[in-house]
């Protein structure tokens, strides 16, 4: 089941993308497993993921939401600055 993905500040910089395309491997798979496996493809995103909000389809949500063929997920780690 396919999905987008779009990253977004340190994060895109650390993965090297603005967006990924991710085929999941599981029927029930849940964001806390997106950004998991995330973190061990790009070992150097994992601080970033930690914290990043999560959302599905433009809205926000929780990481034990479960993905479906054709969802946008949007990563967003916390920005700083002023």
């Amino acid at each position: 089941m396919p999905i987008r993905i779009q990253l977004f500040a340190g994060l895109a910089d650390e993965v090297g993308a603005g967006s990924l395309s991710f085929d999941l491997p599981a029927k029930d798979y849940r964001l806390r497993d997106l950004k998991a496996e995330l973190a061990r493809l790009y070992p150097g995103a994992e601080r970033f993921l930690r914290q990043a909000l999560t959302s599905v389809n433009r809205a926000y949500a929780p990481e034990d939401r479960a993905l479906r063929d054709g969802d946008e997920v949007s990563l967003i780690p916390p920005l700083s600055g002023g």
